[in-house]
């Protein structure tokens, strides 16, 4: 295509776009970790140097910038081409004197030629164009070829319909029943034929919330629904009245069925439409966070032992008593690596999960023996202290919802109260030393992870100082 000017390859450091669900760069968006925002990339040449914003979630800051870009009706696209895939024609124009002219016609006249009307000379050049003087107007036509331009076509169909649409000024239709015949109000009928579903406990609760996620976006054939709807149904649910957790339940509910539904169906099409409709539906809720703070829980000293005793399980009953004795929760535990324990000194420490911060403990002689017990038992190399031990993940780390998984059958099997929390182990540490001797609070922050006023090296968080804690927490247990 003639006439087209190609924009000068920048240089310097690249922009680095983000990616959307598929992994590919969206091109004019990043992302400032700074500000935990997404910004419009090229600010300094699109918007006079001032930055767009369009939030920290990066399916809906995708949305908002194509809407953006969209609006703005950009003239021009930018786009990288290989030096090799593009033909270069260079004109020269000159503006030749009367006496250059006079001289010419003179020459052409010699040759049987008619004279030149005008005094403006244009002719095709190669080689070194800075060879011409200032008297000479350089012009240069890239052909570039076409088959970039449908590529580039292509990929904008795909990525924004609407965009494609108004830059191609064609009236794109999609064919509902070319890809997939899945509409949303058939995606549950495909949801109920999987053996889980009838195992749900609560059915009536899943399809109340089904059928609300259907009015709020419509019976469409999955491949029409946009981030738009899916971002009007969350922001519907975020306008109700109810806790935190249930709006993060009931959106759960909604991708749990779409995944299901994608196992269910035999048909390859319908499968790889829900998926890529289950991607898109990845939406963070932005839920509010709960204003109340939980206060910490004793674990009763029988309730330990019950929990303790009800299991033969070697793997159960040392998490149970790296719980107590390191003051941890799940994630932490199943974080432990082999390098952060010394037998030779009984202690651990390692950086908190959570945090970074590091944290130490003593560890008792039961600890260690069951430690050992269990690394007999399970053998293997991994470089994690507590592995999943089974399958092709047997060398992985265990994961915390195995551990509140086991846990909450094991309290069951214990006769303890569901009131009972595994991460109360945790805060039992605190409570029962800080009650001992409550000199000892400031000093609960190194076992605990906690930052407080203690600074983050290893030489002020030494298992030492918390030796006191780790004996007065098995005293209160096992004495």
């Amino acid at each position: 295509m003639k006439g087209m000017s190609m924009a000068k390859k920048r240089k310097g450091r690249p922009a680095k776009y983000v990616v959307d669900y598929n992994g590919k760069p969206v091109v004019g968006l990043s992302y400032n970790k700074a500000v935990g925002q997404h910004y419009n990339t090229h600010y300094k040449t699109e918007t006079k140097g001032k930055m767009v914003y369009f939030g920290g979630d990066k399916d809906e800051a995708i949305f908002k910038f194509r809407q953006w870009e969209s609006k703005r009706g950009k003239k021009h696209v930018e786009f990288d081409i290989a030096p090799q895939e593009v033909e270069v024609e260079h004109t020269a124009i000159k503006e030749l004197s009367d006496e250059s002219v006079k001289v010419l016609n003179e020459l052409r006249e010699q040759a049987g030629l008619p004279p030149r009307e005008g005094n403006i000379l244009e002719f095709g050049v190669d080689g070194d164009l800075a060879a011409f003087g200032d008297d000479t107007k350089i012009t240069s036509t890239y052909n570039v070829s076409e088959q970039i331009f449908w590529s580039k076509a292509r990929e904008l169909i795909l990525n924004d319909i609407d965009e494609a649409r108004k830059r191609l000024n064609i009236n794109i239709k999609i064919d509902a029943n070319a890809q997939s015949s899945v509409k949303l109000a058939n995606v549950y009928e495909v949801f109920k034929r999987h053996p889980k579903y009838a195992n749900l406990s609560d059915k009536n609760r899943t399809e109340a919330s089904w059928k609300e996620f259907l009015k709020s976006v419509g019976n469409k054939p999955i491949q029409l629904i946009s981030l738009k709807d899916i971002i009007n149904y969350r922001d519907h649910i975020l306008s109700q009245k109810i806790s935190p957790k249930t709006i993060s339940n009931t959106f759960g509910c909604i991708k749990g069925i779409i995944k299901t539904a994608s196992r269910e169906t035999h048909i390859d099409a319908d499968s790889k439409s829900l998926i890529e409709f289950l991607n898109m539906c990845k939406v963070r809720l932005f839920a509010p966070k709960q204003q109340t703070k939980q206060t910490a829980k004793l674990l009763s000293k029988p309730d330990f032992h019950k929990l303790f005793n009800a299991t033969d399980n070697i793997k159960h009953k040392l998490i149970l008593l790296i719980g107590l004795n390191c003051a941890m929760k799940s994630s932490d535990i199943c974080d432990i690596k082999m390098s952060n324990i010394d037998f030779v000194n009984k202690s651990l420490v390692k950086q908190r999960h959570k945090t970074g911060i590091i944290r130490a403990a003593v560890l008792w002689d039961i600890t260690l023996e069951y430690i050992q017990k269990y690394l007999d038992e399970k053998g293997g190399n991994s470089e994690y202290l507590i592995t999943c031990d089974i399958g092709k993940d047997k060398n992985k780390p265990f994961k915390p919802h195995s551990i509140n998984e086991f846990f909450g059958d094991l309290r069951n099997k214990a006769n303890v109260s569901k009131d009972v929390k595994f991460e109360h182990l945790r805060d039992s540490v605190k409570t029962v030393s800080v009650k001992k001797k409550p000199e000892l609070l400031k000093v609960t922050d190194i076992i605990m992870g906690h930052k407080g006023g203690i600074g983050n090296q290893y030489l002020e968080r030494q298992p030492e100082m918390v030796a006191e804690i780790c004996k007065i927490v098995y005293d209160y247990y096992f004495g």
